[in-house]
């Protein structure tokens, strides 16, 4: 049974990625405010959570129970991929495979957004461009659009993502389903639309989150 810190989590998560006023930017004003309305009570959420290893390594946990608030752009995207990584952490353990595939779908989007698309409006490429995620055996950067969905393993994320909730509903689909399980699946299904229609950007990105 899925908790209620759980469901406050995945609500966090689905509530910050479909609100079009919380823009990301540069300034150091906008990213302390952002970092103010997504880290606070993270620490106090994910205590006693215990998100599976396979999802979500040492580093993002650490950064979960003991979340600092971003002053820029870098730190803002760093606490989101921590936070996605942690929800999907917990939930790989109720839903083995779907909490990693959410995880490497977030992560890939924004590799693609920022790193690929967006590469030429930042001095200098985010760390988190170039960092490793060993957990899903990626190490570093790539130089394609292509190589981030392979390395990732988001080809066809809807399928990916419909075969799991069939797996996990008897095939009964996401309508046999109700509270922080709906809310969940349903925001994997509208990652894996947004991967499959390839329809995003920098600018899109910033507005998702």
């Amino acid at each position: 049974m899925v908790s209620l810190k759980l469901l406050i989590v995945v609500a966090l998560v689905a509530t910050v990625a479909c609100t079009p006023h919380l823009r990301v930017h540069h300034g150091k004003h906008h990213g302390k405010r952002v970092g103010i309305t997504i880290s606070a009570g993270i620490g106090d959420i994910f205590k006693g959570l215990n998100p599976s290893p396979r999802v979500c390594d040492s580093q993002a946990l650490n950064s979960l129970l003991r979340p600092k608030r971003p002053k820029n752009f870098n730190d803002v995207l760093t606490l989101l991929i921590h936070l996605t990584q942690g929800v999907g952490g917990i939930m790989d353990k109720h839903y083995e495979g779907m909490g990693s595939l959410s995880t490497r779908m977030v992560i890939a989007l924004a590799r693609i957004s920022v790193c690929q698309l967006g590469a030429k409006k930042f001095h200098s490429k985010p760390h988190f461009c170039s960092r490793d995620f060993h957990q899903f055996g990626v190490k570093g950067s790539v130089q394609t659009v292509d190589a981030v969905y392979a390395r990732f393993k988001v080809n066809k994320a809807t399928e990916q993502v419909n075969i799991l909730i069939n797996k996990y509903t008897n095939n009964k689909g996401i309508g046999s389903v109700n509270g922080t399980v709906r809310v969940y699946f349903r925001f994997c299904l509208n990652l894996a639309a947004l991967l499959d229609s390839k329809y995003y950007s920098l600018k899109y990105f910033k507005k998702m989150f």
